[in-house]
């Protein structure tokens, strides 16, 4: 686990995108990083492996633009699709996406049933990958990669569902 201090000294580094990494493989997580901190607009401001971790971490960002990146394959008895569950009920302000590689569709609609705001594939282009944190960071119902398209139909009754949800509160 680690958390990196956010710059204080200009109002530019508040206005970046916080993404907090969480993935049960270091090397993931750190490859993840080295592309978003490339970005002049993004920075990871913590990273953690499992579940437990996460919550912890994420209960200490003060901060309003952030995305929280879930790998699907944080494993355990506090898995993926309950750090989803906490994050949604604890953090509703946060943007939540699942991550993974070659996810197959109905994981992919536990995780957006879970309460997260889309998925990210770990196969696509990196640009796509980035584009992706800035459309969830802005509330999109984000779905990128391959099994997408035999998603899109489910999302798409979420999205409606959520729309209604807050018009209702």
């Amino acid at each position: 686990m680690s958390t990196k201090a956010a710059s204080t000294s200009s109002p530019r580094a508040r206005r970046k995108l916080g993404v907090i990494l969480i993935d049960p493989l270091p090397v993931v997580r750190a490859g993840m990083a080295m592309l978003i901190d490339d970005r002049p607009d993004m920075e990871v401001i913590a990273d953690a492996g499992t579940a437990d971790e996460a919550l912890e971490i994420v209960s200490r960002v003060r901060r309003s633009r952030v995305v929280v990146l879930v790998g699907l394959g944080v494993a355990g008895e506090h898995d993926a699709f309950w750090l989803i569950r906490a994050l949604r009920e604890g953090f509703p302000t946060h943007a939540i996406l699942g991550c993974g590689a070659n996810a197959d569709a109905t994981t992919i609609s536990r995780a957006l049933f879970m309460g997260a705001d889309g998925f990210v594939d770990k196969n696509i282009d990196a640009v796509e990958f980035l584009q992706s944190l800035r459309r969830g960071v802005d509330r999109e119902m984000v779905l990128a990669g391959p099994a997408s398209a035999s998603v899109g139909r489910i999302a798409d009754g979420i999205e409606r569902r959520r729309d209604f949800d807050v018009r209702l509160t």
